[in-house]
């Protein structure tokens, strides 16, 4: 009998993982009702939403599957890392979001009233702070081995959404409250914008398999389209350290970040160290791992504490590599070849008019 019990308990919790990985729940708790004015609401939208975004990602591994394209190194890390994010994620993002928003309450300058505008207003301001703390991963070294872990894969899906190490919870939040507070932005608006956030940002991740032209249409000019997240995600020189925001393209616009996924370029995706995805450890967390390595053979307190805060690829011996150095260099090659080019198809044009006219 006991053993009985054990078993469906282990049931329930099964059940339960797997509404929760399907975000079912407040579906369900609405479905529950019969007045279905919830639909009408931000709330029940989310709600109904949800659940297509985790629907996807299991369609993407089926198309996979028929398709003979399905590799474990695609999904299988991102589902590792997403079940050891979920035991952890009661104490970390749970905990931290209740802890920020009752710290940083009282710093609150002024107050931006929920209206149509001021969820417009909401949603630009928390688009600053992810661009800030985003940008700010990609270039101080220890924030990029908490960050390199989204980046780990050698393949766009939406379960590369939810691969992440588990202290970026935390500071994630820590920023993205932070900011919107300061600049007046309330409670209820920035869960708005959360909801936004969480809903667009899954689906920006959605493979090439399922969405091979993620553009869509005259979208791409204002949002964070598959294609432009595809961008940042890939390990090309022209597409390094691009593309740093989740929804919307104006803070990208403003600092010079936004790059548009070129037809001739074809996507490489992961980060520029080489990564063994069938070991959990290192596609976890590697870039920690290779960070003590710089570390431990600095010479000197000073350089020690450089390789903390410099950006990825920065040596003390001054051969350092950084994205942006590379992303330069390899604009400039390519300017030159097609000077070249052009010189070259217009010496050919000239001679060809001049032997017309002979």
């Amino acid at each position: 009998m006991g053993i009985l019990k054990y078993l469906h308990r282990c049931m329930e919790i099964v059940f339960d993982e797997i509404i929760q990985f399907f975000q079912l729940k407040p579906l369900l708790r609405k479905l529950d009702s019969d007045d279905y004015s919830w639909l009408m609401t931000l709330d029940g939208l989310t709600a109904l939403l949800r659940p297509t975004l985790s629907f996807l990602l299991v369609f993407e591994v089926v198309v996979a599957l028929v398709r003979k394209r399905y590799r474990h190194k695609h999904f299988v890390p991102q589902f590792l890392a997403y079940l050891f994010n979920r035991l952890m994620v009661s104490f970390v993002f749970i905990g931290s979001t209740a802890f920020w928003l009752g710290m940083f309450e009282p710093l609150r300058p002024f107050e931006v009233p929920f209206t149509w505008w001021g969820v417009v207003y909401a949603l630009l301001v928390y688009e600053l702070a992810v661009w800030v703390l985003h940008w700010a991963s990609h270039k101080v070294r220890i924030l990029w081995c908490v960050h390199a872990t989204h980046h780990t894969s050698e393949t766009m899906n939406i379960g590369v959404a939810t691969s992440n190490f588990i202290l970026e919870m935390a500071y994630l939040l820590l920023f993205r409250t932070l900011i919107p507070t300061l600049l007046g932005v309330t409670p209820p608006l920035l869960l708005v914008a959360l909801a936004v956030d969480g809903l667009w940002v899954r689906f920006s991740h959605v493979s090439e398999e399922t969405l091979p032209n993620g553009r869509l249409g005259i979208l791409n000019q204002v949002l964070m389209t598959p294609s432009r997240h595809r961008v940042h995600h890939a390990r090309n020189p022209l597409y390094l350290d691009q593309n740093f925001s989740n929804t919307h393209l104006f803070w990208d616009w403003v600092f010079g970040t936004l790059q548009r996924e070129e037809r001739g370029e074809k996507m490489e995706y992961g980060i520029t160290r080489p990564v063994n995805h069938a070991n959990f450890i290192d596609f976890y967390m590697g870039e920690w791992f290779a960070l003590w390595r710089d570390v431990r053979k600095a010479p000197g307190l000073k350089n020690k504490l450089l390789y903390l805060v410099m950006p990825p690829g920065w040596s003390h011996a001054g051969d350092s590599k950084l994205a942006g150095d590379v992303r330069k260099d390899y604009l400039n090659r390519r300017g030159s070849v097609e000077k070249k080019a052009a010189l070259v198809v217009g010496v050919g044009l000239l001679t060809l008019n001049t032997a017309a006219q002979a």
